[in-house]
């Protein structure tokens, strides 16, 4: 199939697929072989600013020397600006096998009906383990916890700010998103957390740190030095 033909089947997932915790996303995965098993990972999730967060880790990366992978959602003019590869979106030879493959996995899993969102996770799972990346930086969808994208063991969890959003997703309160937000913890992985506005959201991350001894680094903490710049 060629790359517009894959697109719609994606967009068309919108209306056909069905999200059930991360059952999708694992037998879709089992599938292809987990080819997010041996990905290095950064995992982000937050309510504002992740995506910034997400953008600022990889170039980060990039500039020093290593190969990356950026997994972000949405997109402005091409389905392929979610999947990047070194800074640029993922081309269209790479994206078409990547595709195909999940398509051909997905059309034998008769019992699941992923959603674009799972299909687009699974693309780029496959392409950043394809090209072996030195790090995959990713950026969840909705909340953490029943994400897609939370089928990964990151190397490092990040949190950014937690607000209110989604709320009839995630809950009516502050606690609760965060609750949400905090899945993406895994046990002993380190977590990088934003300054919360909330200190509810903050303590229910902290919480979630220290149960899954998780080694917890407070970014205003950090010891930051501000370089002026004459003009």
């Amino acid at each position: 199939m060629r790359s517009s033909e894959l697109i719609d089947w994606i967009h068309g997932a919108r209306r056909f697929g069905e999200k059930k915790g991360l059952s999708n996303m694992e037998a879709l995965l089992e599938a292809l072989g987990h080819p997010e098993a041996d990905l290095p990972c950064v995992h982000i999730a937050g309510t504002n600013a992740k995506g910034s967060v997400a953008a600022l880790i990889e170039s980060a990366l990039r500039a020093n020397g290593y190969s990356t992978g950026l997994y972000t959602s949405p997109f402005l003019i091409h389905y392929a600006e979610r999947i990047r590869l070194d800074g640029r979106p993922l081309e269209d030879g790479l994206f078409e096998c990547a595709a195909g493959r999940v398509h051909e996995a997905a059309s034998r899993l008769t019992d699941i009906a992923p959603t674009s969102f799972e299909l687009g996770t699974a693309i780029a799972f496959l392409a950043f383990a394809r090209r072996k990346v030195n790090a995959a930086v990713i950026e969840t969808g909705i909340g953490g916890r029943l994400d897609p994208t939370n089928v990964i063991v990151p190397e490092v969890s990040v949190i950014a700010n937690i607000g209110l959003d989604h709320m009839e997703q995630l809950g009516g309160t502050i606690e609760e998103i965060a609750f949400e937000k905090a899945g993406i913890i895994k046990p002993g992985r380190p977590v990088a957390l934003y300054p919360q506005k909330n200190p509810a959201a903050a303590a229910v991350v902290e919480r979630a740190c220290e149960e899954r001894s998780a080694p917890l680094l407070k970014v205003e903490d950090l010891p930051l030095e501000i370089l002026a710049i004459d003009r």
